[in-house]
């Protein structure tokens, strides 16, 4: 099973004020989904924490970019890391499409009348 994967960046966490600058992101939460070839789709929640800029490498908050924002994060994952996220998301896409227990009932459900 070959599984295509993308991030989305989510959300940044910042501080208003913090040592003379302004807006700085502590971390940056991001969407990584995957897709099955039979089209099925998983995805988690990852979350990173930045360290504390320096003056001389901000970026103002309104000049960040996603590319600018995953370049920190997501391109500077560990293959240990990354393989841990992929797997993590395998197994989920595996349940749905294998799924080992089911609820139901053999025969034709009719609902109550709820008016009793």
């Amino acid at each position: 099973m070959a599984t295509t994967y993308s991030w989305k960046a989510k959300a940044l966490d910042y501080i208003v004020d913090s040592e003379g600058l302004t807006n700085v992101v502590t971390s940056a939460r991001f969407w990584l989904t995957g897709v099955s070839d039979a089209g099925t789709r998983a995805s988690k929640e990852v979350i990173f924490t930045l360290e504390s800029p320096d003056s001389e490498n901000f970026i103002a908050y309104e000049n960040l970019t996603e590319t600018t924002v995953k370049s920190w994060t997501v391109d500077n994952l560990s293959e240990l890391d990354m393989g841990a996220h992929t797997s993590s998301i395998e197994q989920h896409i595996d349940t749905i499409e294998n799924p080992t227990e089911l609820s139901g009932l053999p025969w034709d459900y009719v609902p109550i009348d709820e008016d009793f």
